[in-house]
């Protein structure tokens, strides 16, 4: 067998037992691979309380809003409109 095929066959039995030793995802972290933000946080918000609270805080952590560029936006937006302002009159 080639150093290539060796290789590749040690990555996949690494994977496998990756996967045999994982923790079963609960709905509120599949839904947040998945990318829906919106049911990862309220599967959260609904679990806070319960057993998994901690990896519950964890997801709500991820998909918190970000204030930040909202206040950059705001800014931006009060700017352009004084400019505007000003500018036609």
């Amino acid at each position: 067998m080639s150093e290539g095929k060796k290789k590749k066959k040690r990555e996949r039995q690494k994977g496998k037992e990756k996967r045999a030793n994982a923790e079963v995802q609960l709905p509120f972290e599949q839904a947040l691979d998945r990318g829906d933000y919106a049911s990862a946080n309220r599967l959260a918000s609904a679990a806070l309380e319960g057993d998994d609270g901690k990896r519950a805080r964890a997801v709500l952590d991820r998909v918190k809003i970000d204030r930040f560029p909202l206040l950059v936006f705001a800014a931006c937006l009060l700017l352009f409109s004084t400019v505007a302002y000003c500018g036609l009159h």
